[in-house]
């Protein structure tokens, strides 16, 4: 599950989180942290432009 939120004034001292969207990432789905953790452990630690962009075309089936 990806949740996004956002905070929102309640009152003049309050602040709330509201839910802006859900999205349901179905079985199998990684955290976007680990996502992260392991993109960059495969890189050795840096991402150039490039192969963040060849790693989004793998995950888009391109």
């Amino acid at each position: 599950m990806l949740v996004f939120r956002y905070n929102e004034k309640a009152s003049a001292t309050k602040n709330v989180r509201a839910l802006a969207h859900l999205m349901d990432l179905g079985d199998g789905a990684i955290a976007v942290n680990l996502a992260k953790k392991t993109l960059l452990d495969d890189a050795g630690g840096a991402v150039s432009v490039e192969q963040l962009q060849q790693a989004l075309a793998r995950l888009r089936g391109e």
